[in-house]
């Protein structure tokens, strides 16, 4: 009953001791007692658990409010640190590195033995991971390994996980991943799981073509987050997901497991997920060849970019903005935009990333006719590959190869490197590339490679179009601004919009998701030059945009 103190002890008690493996039940025990005690006078071991339960549940503005008001207290150092941790995890879930970096920095000089130091560190070194820093990053992991207990061995493995891969250090990215699947499986779960250990992991074997094993990752770190309540890392599981099949070659299960990423980033986003996942919709769209759809993701992921945030995607919308423009015939364009990303990831030394910008940039150049920058980056491209062995750099490598030495036996040798990893796009993409370089040394072999290329569209059920691209040509046809350039959906969407929907009704009316409708609001105001739905209700209520009204009814 409300006041009895005995029952709020205990319940406070049974959240203090499981919010570490299960802060979701920690969460709705605190809700119990603090329904028995009310809003006033409410203890304050309850409201430090509140917080711990807030922050690993993803629920981070009340956990920031309750946490930041209890720093106004004098406490223990032992109960400063675990509010300035949570707090801190708070900051990470939100792309925030400087103040996780901050309250982390205090708690670890604060920590009353070496293994809460260590563990402090490790914890600090995953916010300076994020904000790029991966030297002390680096360091701060080893000290987590070395001095750690078994929960911050894991925490540090699995950002050593993503250290290896930036790093383009394949081989210690491989040994951090089978620790943190070995530990995780056994270990009891505690604070660690926060950190999502399997989701790590699983960015090793994608990247190293383990796709069976990525995929069990995936399954057990998504089931694992649900079961601890940190439902904020889901949408990271999903849009890796949606990596793994896209490199598989399932467009379906790809733009599926996209789609369920980006519809779940409405609850909470802080590491870019909805730009990564609009840049692999986009790449997917232009697989189809359906530019329209691809444009609205890239400009929707544009305005989802943050600065001053984590964004983790980014390199995956600077490809995605550069095919588009490729696809457009833009071609300067789009080298400008890969140049300017790979100058700034070069700087930031995120080489796994830059070796993926330069495959591109480098084909662009060279197609460019600039065999002299081709080289220097081929050079480079083929340097990252040499160091890491990453079956996709090692492809990339040959493939930038092909336009300096335009030969039957190195197309053959890039497309046998493609077919050996088992990414069926991959290898129709190196095939296509082999037919472009051959075409003026041997037309016949250059005839064969792309119709195998064809065949495999075909299996993958895409439509790979010529240079010419009647297909393309058709779909470029409407203009890019004004009435006319609004497709069929965003008619729609303008029209309901005029009769006062909000954007969660239209969803319901039309059968589609949110953000769905979310996108195609905003194209329409980009393409008719506005900034409000009043200003597109009257564009279409007075008849000057008689396109729209004709397309919606």
């Amino acid at each position: 009953r409300p006041g009895n103190g005995e029952a709020v002890t205990q319940l406070v008690d049974t959240a203090e001791a499981i919010v570490d493996r299960d802060p979701a039940s920690a969460l709705r025990i605190s809700d119990l007692a603090l329904g028995l005690v009310g809003r006033t006078d409410i203890p304050v071991r309850l409201q430090v658990v509140r917080v711990a339960a807030l922050a690993a549940c993803g629920h981070g503005a009340e956990a920031e409010q309750l946490g930041q008001s209890l720093l106004q207290m004098s406490f223990p150092a032992e109960v400063e640190s675990r509010i300035r941790r949570n707090l801190a995890l708070v900051a990470f879930v939100d792309g925030r590195p400087v103040e996780a970096s901050a309250h982390m920095t205090r708690v670890a000089s604060i920590a009353p033995d070496a293994h809460a130091a260590a563990k402090a560190r490790t914890e600090l070194a995953w916010a300076q991971f994020l904000g790029l820093d991966h030297i002390a990053a680096a360091e701060g992991a080893a000290t987590g390994v070395a001095d750690g207990d078994e929960g911050t061995r894991i925490a540090a493995a699995s950002l050593q996980c993503w250290l290896g891969l930036w790093r383009l250090d394949t081989a210690s990215a491989l040994e951090a991943a089978d620790s943190v699947e070995a530990a995780a499986s056994w270990v009891a779960a505690g604070e660690w799981q926060v950190f999502q250990p399997y989701l790590c992991a699983a960015a090793v074997r994608l990247e190293t073509g383990d796709l069976d094993r990525a995929r069990r990752d995936l399954v057990a770190g998504r089931a694992m987050a649900i079961r601890a309540g940190t439902s904020w890392a889901v949408p990271a599981y999903d849009a890796t997901t949606a990596a793994v099949e896209l490199r598989a070659g399932d467009l379906d299960a790809a733009v599926a497991a996209a789609t369920a990423a980006l519809d779940a980033t409405a609850l909470i986003d802080g590491f870019g997920v909805e730009l990564w996942s609009r840049s692999m919709l986009a790449q997917l769209a232009m697989r189809r060849h359906d530019l329209e759809t691809a444009s609205q993701h890239i400009e929707a992921a544009k305005l989802a970019a943050s600065e001053g945030r984590a964004q983790l995607g980014i390199e995956d919308l600077m490809l995605a903005e550069a095919e588009l423009l490729r696809r457009r015939g833009r071609h300067a364009e789009a080298a400008v935009i890969l140049r300017e990303g790979w100058d700034l990831i070069g700087a930031v030394g995120v080489l796994f990333v830059r070796a993926r910008v330069g495959a591109e940039l480098g084909r662009l150049t060279a197609a460019g006719g600039d065999l002299a920058a081709h080289r220097d980056i081929a050079a480079i491209v083929a340097d990252d590959a040499a160091r890491s062995g990453l079956p996709g750099l090692v492809v990339d490598a040959a493939r930038a190869a092909l336009w300096h030495d335009p030969s039957p036996g190195a197309c053959a040798h890039a497309i046998e490197l493609a077919r050996s990893t088992g990414r069926a796009l991959l290898e129709m993409d190196t095939l296509l590339e082999a037919a472009t370089v051959l075409r003026d040394v041997d037309d016949v072999t250059a005839r064969r490679y792309a119709a195998d290329a064809a065949t495999i569209a075909a299996r993958l059920g895409i439509e790979e179009p010529p240079a010419s691209g009647g297909r393309q040509a058709r779909r470029e046809a409407r203009p890019r601004f004004g009435p006319g350039s609004l497709t069929d959906a965003e008619r729609r969407v303008a029209a309901l919009v005029a009769e006062g929907l909000t954007n969660a009704q239209i969803a319901a009316r039309l059968v589609v998701s949110r953000r769905t409708v979310d996108t195609q609001v905003l194209s329409a105001y980009r393409k008719l030059g506005v900034s409000s739905r009043v200003a597109l209700t009257r564009m279409v209520l007075d008849g000057s945009e008689s396109v729209i009204q004709r397309g919606a009814s």
